[in-house]
């Protein structure tokens, strides 16, 4: 089990919630996550776009085990994400991976980035909304 660089980095100021759910599948520290209809902790896809995201895994997890996952408005932590820019709005977009929001419509920003990564598929410090 391995945790990314202290994945919530959150001052203790927002109400957040430490939950640990059976996972549906492989996850990964960092990974943004939503609930599967058998109520297990998935990966969060496309089709969370439109729905905000149920939280962010704080360790790695085999399919079965348990996922500790963090959830709540105004948290700080790590999030994968792909490479974007300090400010930038985030969606989920498809394997627990945010990134740069360019449309609106219809839409829910998910994160805003902290800081800037030029590197795909790794953790970028987030606001989470």
């Amino acid at each position: 089990m391995a945790i990314i660089k202290s994945t919530l980095v959150n001052d203790g100021g927002a109400p957040a919630r430490i939950i640990n759910l059976e996972a549906g599948a492989a996850i990964l520290a960092g990974q943004a996550l939503m609930i599967h209809t058998d109520g297990t902790a998935i990966k969060a896809t496309a089709a969370v776009e439109y729905f905000p995201m149920a939280g962010v895994a704080l360790v790695d997890a085999a399919s079965g085990d348990q996922v500790s996952m963090i959830t709540g408005s105004g948290i700080v932590c790590y999030i994968l994400t792909a490479a974007v820019t300090a400010g930038d709005n985030l969606k989920c977009v498809a394997d627990g991976e945010l990134d740069t929001q360019t449309s609106n419509t219809n839409r829910v920003t998910q994160a805003v980035a902290l800081e800037t990564n030029a590197v795909d598929s790794t953790v970028t410090k987030c606001l989470v909304f």
